[in-house]
């Protein structure tokens, strides 16, 4: 019974999570139909119909698809490539002379984390799953992960979900703490996912009917929700942070009640309204451009059909009739005093299709722009416009660029997804033991994630550029008037610190006493090398001293050494 009690009261969140989600529901599937491969579908159930992995047949431009394929493309291999180290675990520091992550034992141990949750996202297909996500934050605004584990085989699952699957609430600070996914599944998934015995008796009798209707799909309900205050009543009965059930939504029926130590759905907004718990996007904004652009090509289209087979004038002895400018039409005009060929002639249409072709121009200009095609394509570009290759410096600059326009959606895939997902992967990989016993020295420590992709190393490149060139500026401004300036300045920490903004790793630097003990070598062989140099000086010397003098020294002497020595 009080499961029951339980399943009613998730049928009932989940309605009231749709209730709010609903008006922006026709606003995203008409993004979507624009847009995305396939258009969003929030009415689920039933067999997939051709509408629902098409565009409608009145849309005839591609504009937006492809934009956002460059889009999605050039946010994966600039803030999350696969091929390059763009993550690194530190250990947050205490302050400035705190230099745990300098320590051999600490670097190696982060290293290793490092190495193994690439390998993990690179194997378990992470990145295919995140150019998806792309797709949903560059038209939606907000996409959604699965991020979970088979306990059992050790082997991970990533998997992007639909924003039409997916509703959510969050708490105070703005957190994605509640996800209810619809999910579909054949009947025989069902049995084999819960147990034919976990199932409500309404459901095992719809898929034991017969044969045919294992391979129907049904729907399943997975609901997520942080155990807080607000939600006393759905805290079930494990001691792990986040409850997690699976229901019927359409019998009250409650399959399995489960729980997780981190959120399992990685949520992530691109811009965050502050009225609602869902986003604006860059979709959104040309919506209407993209429509506007469909007519023109459309319109455009017809020009050309006209053009190539013009509507006909034909005489008649009759009543005029109505005029149509489709192509190959023909339209009647009255003629009483004889008919002859050239009497047959194409209706003249006075258009210029140039302003057409410019108005289209304009238009795909704005949804580029909106998917920042521009800056992603700036090397291409660039090279076709006959400006030559770029220097080191200039893509540097233009790296930079493109890292201040794309500013906002960083800052939140680092905050709402990127530290989250790392989070979760961790979490897992302690779960299944996978995860070796830290240092000693990491005891009460917490580590933190460091991005140095090329998008979010040029933010940090800005960041080292000014503080070089106040550097570079003070010293030679104060410098040349008093050079003792420069004692102001601790260089190696000045060194470090710019080092560390452009991305070397760690493992890259020397702990304070190895650079200690470095000098201290130093030192001494050059001190060395200067008493060499003054024996061999004075060594030179001796002979033409003891030549001016009838005194030769005395067998085994320091002089006779050094003269020895000295030739």
């Amino acid at each position: 019974m009080a499961n029951n009690k339980l399943a009613e009261d998730l049928v009932q969140m989940h309605a009231a999570l749709k209730s709010k989600r609903r008006p922006f529901e026709a606003f995203w599937k008409e993004i979507s139909e624009y847009m995305l491969p396939y258009p969003l579908k929030f009415e689920k159930g039933g067999d997939v119909t051709p509408q629902d992995i098409r565009p409608p047949n009145e849309i005839i431009e591609s504009t937006a698809r492809e934009a956002l394929a460059i889009f999605s493309a050039g946010m994966l291999s600039g803030v999350s490539n696969p091929s390059s180290n763009w993550f690194k675990f530190q250990v947050a520091t205490t302050g400035p002379e705190d230099n745990i992550n300098e320590q051999p034992e600490v670097a190696t141990w982060l290293f290793y984390i490092e190495d193994l949750i690439r390998s993990i996202m690179i194997s378990r297909n992470y990145y295919g799953q995140q150019v998806a996500e792309y797709d949903y934050l560059g038209t939606i605004g907000h996409g959604t992960m699965l991020i979970d584990a088979n306990l059992k085989d050790k082997q991970f699952i990533f998997r992007n979900i639909p924003p039409d699957s997916v509703c959510i609430a969050e708490d105070s600070s703005g957190f994605a703490n509640v996800v209810f996914r619809e999910i579909q599944m054949t009947g025989a998934q069902m049995i084999e996912r819960f147990g034919e015995e976990n199932l409500s008796k309404d459901l095992r009798n719809q898929i034991g009917g017969s044969n045919s209707a294992k391979t129907q799909m049904y729907g399943v309900v997975h609901a997520v929700i942080k155990k807080d205050a607000g939600y006393k009543n759905l805290m079930g009965k494990n001691q792990l942070t986040y409850a997690g059930y699976y229901f019927e939504d359409q019998t009250n029926h409650l399959i399995e009640e489960g729980g997780y130590n981190t959120m399992p759905y990685i949520v992530t907004r691109a811009f965050h309204r502050g009225d609602s718990a869902y986003s604006h996007s860059y979709g959104g904004m040309v919506l209407a451009d993209c429509k506007m652009l469909n007519e023109m090509k459309r319109l455009q289209l017809k020009a050309q059909q006209v053009g190539i087979a013009p509507p006909l004038l034909a005489p008649q002895n009759k009543l005029l009739l109505n005029f149509t400018f489709e192509p190959w039409s023909i339209n009647m005009y009255n003629k009483h005093d004889g008919i002859d060929a050239q009497d047959f002639m194409p209706l003249p249409i006075s258009a210029d299709p140039r302003m057409i072709d410019s108005g289209i121009a304009a238009y795909e200009a704005k949804i580029h722009a909106a998917f920042n095609v521009d800056l992603f394509l700036t090397m291409k570009q660039r090279t076709a416009g006959s400006k030559g290759t770029p220097t080191a410096q200039e893509v540097i600059a233009l790296q930079q660029e493109r890292a201040q326009i794309l500013g906002p959606l960083i800052i939140n895939l680092q905050q709402e997804n990127f530290n989250r997902t790392h989070s979760r992967i961790y979490d897992l990989l302690g779960t299944m033991g996978m995860v070796p016993e830290p240092p000693s020295a990491l005891n009460g420590r917490e580590l933190e994630l460091v991005y140095l992709s090329p998008l979010m190393m040029a933010q940090q490149g800005l960041n080292a550029t000014t503080v070089m060139a106040a550097f570079t500026e003070l010293t030679q401004t104060y410098g040349t008037i008093d050079p003792e300036v420069i004692d102001n300045f601790d260089l190696d920490k000045l060194a470090r610190f710019t080092a560390k903004l452009k991305g070397i790793p760690n493992t890259g630097f020397r702990t304070a006493q190895e650079v200690e003990a470095l000098r201290v070598q130093r030192a001494q062989q050059q001190q060395e090398q200067m008493q060499q140099m003054q024996q061999q000086q004075v060594a030179a010397a001796l002979p033409d001293a003891y030549a001016k003098t009838t005194k030769r020294p005395e067998d085994g002497s320091m002089a006779q050494t050094m003269m020895k020595q000295g030739g």
